[in-house]
């Protein structure tokens, strides 16, 4: 149980959440005065998380566990894309998926340039933070349990993660880069609209599960989809999406195989293996293998979002993004809900 809080009036603009839209909020809201970004996490990066493996064959190998990869369509982001390509961070990976069923690869689909950082996804973000203005305080390791509204502006009660210490920051406005459930938790009396609109998002939960063998025992390919299968809903070869040939394999389960077992995802774990040594032919066991979960992993791809990135707002200065306002979720929609929304709240101040 937290201790009562201390107050601090520092009457600055809050961002809650250290993922991509919250670095792009962050921006869009830094000219107007002080920053400052909380991200329960202890490293920046949200659902583009990735994890340097420790042991086994290939200790030192940096995996993507959430997004698998980026595509660019908006003009504004491709500027944004581009200099993490100048700077060595990003590079194209590949045009053309996999397809599979439960009993193996079964073709191709074509589609956009898919991108990925040779260092994880999560060093874009770590990026973008980096070269925030000075007037920016990124925290991380510092959970949001609530804001409540005040005559003028927000009150955000707040404290490290591993300490029952809570302060409470008198914010201007304040910036949700979350998703929409875990945001609805820290508005007890919020407004009406924005925690219904919370309220109302849908994420799936997903299992990742990073295995690893000697060498590679698979037939060539980048990722695929995985469609009837009721274990898995995709598997990445992630020495071909890093580019060093290491024999590791990531896959992310149905949404109905995480659900059942978010509260013990060790027990994934085997079906997880079976399905897909099942799908690639591989006879071998992994000499490693691990699984993640992730409560709020994916924002369902479907009619409820516009197809541009959308947010809400609250007149008093309070708002909301996340790639869940698109009808085509994915990284470049979450940046630029992100950005919209710092800049409508750069409006209100």
């Amino acid at each position: 149980m937290r201790r009562p809080p201390q107050r601090r009036h520092n009457h600055v603009v809050i961002v809650i959440g250290g993922g991509i839209g919250g670095m792009a909020a962050a921006a869009s809201l830094a000219p107007h005065g002080p920053v400052t970004v909380m991200d329960r996490g202890r490293r920046l990066g949200g659902r583009m998380a990735s994890r340097t493996l420790r042991t086994g064959p290939w200790a030192g190998h940096v995996v993507d566990l959430g997004a698998a990869y980026l595509t660019v369509r908006r003009p504004e982001f491709a500027q944004v894309a581009e200099g993490w390509q100048n700077r060595g961070l990003l590079r194209p990976w590949t045009d053309t998926l996999a397809v599979a069923d439960a009993d193996g690869l079964t073709g191709t689909t074509t589609g956009p340039m898919r991108f990925v950082a040779p260092d994880g996804l999560r060093s874009l973000v770590e990026d973008l933070a980096l070269h925030l203005p000075p007037n920016v305080n990124v925290r991380t390791a510092i959970a949001a349990v609530g804001v409540m509204s005040r005559e003028h502006g927000w009150r955000v009660l707040h404290g490290r993660v591993d300490s029952s210490h809570a302060t409470v920051t008198q914010a201007r406005t304040v910036a949700m880069c979350l998703p929409g459930p875990q945001a609805a938790r820290l508005l007890p009396d919020g407004p009406t609209g924005l925690f219904s609109a919370a309220m109302s998002q849908r994420y799936d939960p997903v299992l990742s599960l990073v295995a690893q063998w000697p060498t590679r025992v698979w037939d060539a390919f980048a990722a695929t989809f995985v469609n009837g299968d009721q274990v898995l809903a995709s598997i990445a070869d992630d020495g071909d999406r890093r580019g060093d040939g290491a024999a590791v394999l990531v896959a992310h389960s149905t949404p109905e195989l995480a659900a059942a077992h978010l509260a013990e995802p060790d027990r994934a774990l085997e079906p997880m293996v079976a399905s897909v040594r099942r799908i690639l032919r591989i006879a071998e066991e992994p000499i490693v293998a691990q699984v993640k979960r992730w409560s709020y992993a994916r924002a369902p791809q479907g009619p409820a979002g516009d197809a541009d990135a959308r947010f809400t707002l609250d007149p008093r200065g309070i708002g909301l993004a996340g790639d869940a306002f698109s009808a085509n979720p994915r990284i470049e929609a979450a940046w630029a809900s992100g950005r919209e929304l710092g800049m409508a709240l750069a409006m209100h101040l």
